[in-house]
């Protein structure tokens, strides 16, 4: 059996690797792909069949030429994907869900689970608007629209006809001892923030389980129920 390259972003490696399809030659979109991180690390895994979409030209003419990869200068919008009805396996926005305007959002996801393939599966990577500092996040970038938590982004599958596979942390790739103090303060904090929502709300069923910085939320389109 051939293995696949060693990726060079351990990262993506670690959070998207398990949701990557087996055939190398099938269609995958990074949707505001920006400076191109995720379609490098899709190329070096021997993919061939990318398309890379942002509105910013000046971006993508930093990505250069990479094996495999289409770029294409367009918005990212449902208008755009409309025109990709069932194309790909694979689709994946990473930090740009939280740029589309709320009232659009709906039509947007309807568009992302229509240009899918039957089997497809849907990766969205967002800041995660549950911790005290998603409100820094957004202040520093006038072009976010709406922050997510892990329960809205579910509302938001559930609603656009998606079945939800997986809804959890960004996994770090870190090591060593200044990570490991790090990840035992953080873990702390958690602990005292939990502690603020409790008192707060009380033991509400949707108070935040999730505090990583970010969130992975993956889906597919719902399967077509068997006549009976």
């Amino acid at each position: 059996m051939t293995l696949p390259p060693r990726s060079s972003d351990p990262s993506l490696e670690l959070n998207y690797s398990r949701w990557l399809p087996t055939d190398r030659n099938a269609a995958i979109l990074d949707l505001g792909c920006g400076n191109g991180r995720v379609l490098r690390f899709l190329s070096t895994r021997g993919y061939c069949r990318l398309r890379g979409v942002d509105r910013d030209s000046k971006a993508l003419s930093s990505i250069g030429d990479l094996a495999g990869v289409t770029l294409d200068c367009n918005e990212v919008n449902a208008d755009y994907l409309r025109r990709q009805k069932g194309a790909f396996k694979l689709i994946i926005l990473r930090q740009v869900i939280y740029y589309i305007e709320r009232r659009d959002v709906y039509d947007f996801m309807v568009s992302l689970k229509d240009a899918l393939a039957d089997d497809g599966v849907l990766i969205i990577e967002f800041f995660n608007a549950a911790l005290l500092s998603s409100r820094l996040t957004e202040m520093k970038d006038p072009f976010i629209r709406t922050a997510y938590s892990e329960h809205s982004i579910r509302r938001l599958f559930d609603a656009c006809g998606l079945d939800t596979h997986y809804i959890g942390p960004d996994r770090s790739s870190a090591r060593g001892l200044r990570s490991t103090v790090y990840a035992q303060l953080r873990a702390a904090w958690v602990k005292i923030l939990n502690a603020i929502y409790i008192l707060e709300r009380g033991f509400d069923d949707e108070l935040p389980r999730i505090y990583t910085k970010s969130i992975i939320a993956v889906a597919g389109k719902v399967p077509d129920r068997l006549p009976l």
